[in-house]
């Protein structure tokens, strides 16, 4: 995946887990032998939240990533699975089965976090977000707690 994917993806991931109540501890996107590698790290405040509300902020927030990857490409299919995406869309798919049992029931959950997170990604508050964040990962590579939280407050709060 480039650079910019990769960037855009990672962003994703780290502006939904802000709307959703999480602090980002950093954000990466580095070269590696065989590509890129991206990594979002979130620490969650639990006080008051239950099991189950953690599990959709998490869910949430591991679809992000994929599907701002989407978007970004202008992909009309943003539930396909690419090799990069496969460890998320996995994730939230274990995720989602501890919330409810049943196949069928545990799909119709997950195609509703998915609209409900395309939706939310398509705000232009959220896009000019996940942009501006991006362009500081393709820039830096890698972004602290406070290098993030700068460029996600600045955006969010508009």
């Amino acid at each position: 995946m480039e650079l910019d994917v990769t960037a855009y993806h990672e962003a994703g991931h780290a502006v939904i887990a802000t709307m959703l109540g999480g602090k980002v501890i950093g954000v990466t996107v580095e070269p590696e032998e065989d590509g890129l590698y991206g990594n979002t790290e979130v620490a969650w405040k639990q006080n008051g939240v239950s099991r189950k509300t953690q599990l959709v902020r998490e869910i949430q927030t591991l679809i992000a990533g994929p599907l701002t990857e989407a978007i970004y490409q202008g992909k009309d299919e943003y539930w396909e699975v690419t090799e990069e995406s496969s460890g998320d869309w996995l994730k939230a798919s274990q995720l989602v089965s501890e919330l409810i049992s049943g196949r069928a029931t545990q799909s119709r959950i997950l195609a509703q976090q998915v609209t409900e997170i395309y939706q939310v990604l398509n705000s232009e508050k959220c896009w000019n977000a996940i942009a501006a964040l991006a362009d500081e990962l393709e820039a830096h590579e890698t972004l602290d707690a406070e290098a993030a939280q700068e460029v996600l407050e600045f955006w969010l709060s508009r």
